[in-house]
């Protein structure tokens, strides 16, 4: 079961690099690609984890469809299981996801697989 990214960040004990299940909220804007713990945090990347959206975005493009006329091409409730790391000191995120081994998006009630 994944653990919702808020209860993640009141008590983050990542040492290295851990596998790890987060539920909320993916976010794609201005190129970046991140999962925050709810709609209203959509702009606060210090309470993010980063992913790779140049690996991500074909894979997204192809299997959901992105939102057009603003500034977030996805904004949707997602769960992503991966290995997560910290960022490189002076990042604007503090995590970043490394390996995704499972990425599923939900929009207006319809589940979309991205990985695998």
């Amino acid at each position: 079961m994944p653990m919702q990214l808020n209860e993640f960040f009141a008590s983050p004990a990542i040492v290295g690099s851990t596998d790890i299940s987060l539920e909320g909220v993916f976010v794609v804007a201005h190129g970046r690609a991140y999962l925050v713990p709810s709609m209203e945090a959509k702009d606060d990347l210090s309470r993010s984890v980063v992913m790779d959206y140049e690996l991500l975005k074909p894979l997204l493009l192809s299997k959901v469809p992105a939102f057009g006329g603003g500034p977030y091409l996805y904004c949707d409730q997602a769960v992503v299981e991966g290995t997560l790391s910290l960022s490189e000191e002076g990042a604007e995120a503090q995590f970043v996801f490394r390996d995704v081994l499972s990425f599923s998006l939900t929009r207006r009630g319809h589940a979309f697989q991205v990985v695998p």
